[in-house]
């Protein structure tokens, strides 16, 4: 049972101070600058060699891919490589053909210069094949992309904007 005085004292009482260990900060002259990474420039440059052939016709991702698959003597990592593809592929769809403000893909060399004014569609003909699914892109200039839909032999393919074409 509590009394007033237990109670009073408990209440009333000094605050209990801990000890604390100050804690250790590196000295920022310890720490070292990231390194930037980026793409092997291996990588780089088969793929650039690869997406270089859309610019005279639209190419399928699979035969990308297959592209790609005859650069695997010039690469220490085939698997980055058609990661690569298949993802610059994807980006050019997301994109819309065009770089966002954000993208440094305007530079004019490497891969962003190699997939400067591609663009991608999506006709529904399904990957086969590979570590990849999903829909086996058309890629190649736009303008390219737009003469085919008009000449309907796109099927009304789904655009990189992803409105339905009629």
């Amino acid at each position: 049972m509590w009394t007033l005085d237990t109670l009073a004292a408990v209440l009333l009482r000094p605050p209990a101070i801990y000890e604390q260990s100050k804690p250790a900060w590196d000295d920022p002259g310890d720490l070292d600058e990231p390194e930037e990474r980026g793409l092997p420039a291996d990588v780089e440059a088969a793929a650039s060699a690869v997406f270089r052939e859309c610019r005279g016709a639209p190419h399928r991702l699979s035969e990308l891919a297959a592209l790609g698959a005859h650069h695997a003597e010039d690469v220490a990592d085939v698997c980055l490589l058609d990661d690569v593809i298949h993802l610059a592929a994807a980006g050019r769809f997301v994109a819309g053909g065009g770089f966002g403000e954000d993208d440094p893909g305007s530079a004019s060399t490497g891969l962003a210069a190699a997939l400067e004014g591609l663009a991608a569609e999506a006709d529904r003909t399904p990957l086969v094949g590979g570590r990849w699914c999903g829909d086996d892109l058309l890629v190649g200039r736009a303008s390219d992309l737009a003469i085919r839909e008009a000449e309907g032999t796109a099927g009304g393919a789904v655009v990189a904007s992803g409105e339905r074409l009629p």
